[in-house]
């Protein structure tokens, strides 16, 4: 059985995030210091959540969920098991998607844990896959949206994140205008007005003041926008005021 991640239930920005707080306050009471960034995802997982946390390949081990060899973590319910897909470690440049991924799949535990004893859809009698929750990379569905933000939330919290970019970038938002530099020089862009392809400049800055060492600069870039701190105002002038 598995649960339909299309049809859980709504959830807004503010209601995931808030509950992202609440993991991490309670990983402070637990783990006995101070949580910041890089958040320890891992000993969250296993520590405070008593989950079991287990690097196998997947696509083997799961045929029928990754034909298309994109599956990337699962979460067993029923188990109290969190797999994550052994490729994530064998490139140290996907060390980011990897604790992401741990964090996507902690998520749906947090999210959606509670819909366990009512699957939402029967994929038929299985005595391994019983209540699995599985992550495509490519997959939209509200349920894996919405374990996306937690994670982003969890790993990169509001308030740290906004300290970081505070002292490293600036005090107000960065209007994004343009896609690419104008002029470059050697092959490298002339900082001269704020542009699409800054963004992973301005990640990795905030990555290094405020010690995010396990997200990927695209993770951030992306957190940067959805926290309006960088404004896209190519594909969104109407966020940017006249």
């Amino acid at each position: 059985m598995m649960l339909d991640m299309d049809h859980v239930p709504w959830m807004s920005r503010r209601e995931i995030e808030r509950k992202a707080d609440r993991v991490i306050a309670e990983a402070r009471r637990i783990l006995g210091s101070d949580v910041k960034p890089p958040i320890p995802v891992e000993a969250i997982i296993e520590n405070v959540f008593d989950l079991h946390l287990l690097v196998d390949d997947l696509t083997e081990r799961y045929p029928h969920l990754a034909s298309d060899d994109d599956l990337l973590g699962a979460t067993l319910l029923d188990q109290r098991q969190i797999l994550i897909h052994e490729k994530l470690l064998a490139d140290s440049r996907s060390s980011g998607r990897y604790f992401f991924t741990c964090a996507h799949e902690l998520g749906h535990w947090v999210l959606h844990a509670e819909l366990e004893e009512k699957p939402l859809r029967n994929e038929g009698p299985s005595e391994t896959d019983k209540r699995i929750l599985c992550r495509l990379s490519h997959n939209r569905k509200r349920g894996e949206w919405q374990a996306d933000y937690l994670a982003a939330c969890l790993l990169m919290p509001e308030a740290e994140v906004r300290r970081a970019y505070g002292c490293a970038i600036s005090e107000k938002p960065v209007v994004l205008v343009n896609r690419e530099s104008c002029l470059c020089r050697e092959g490298r862009p002339l900082w001269l007005e704020p542009v699409l392809s800054h963004v992973p400049y301005y990640a990795e800055r905030v990555m290094e003041e405020g010690g995010f060492l396990n997200v990927s600069r695209a993770a951030m870039g992306v957190r940067l926008r959805e926290l309006g701190l960088l404004i896209d105002a190519v594909n969104k002038p109407w966020m940017c005021s006249a």
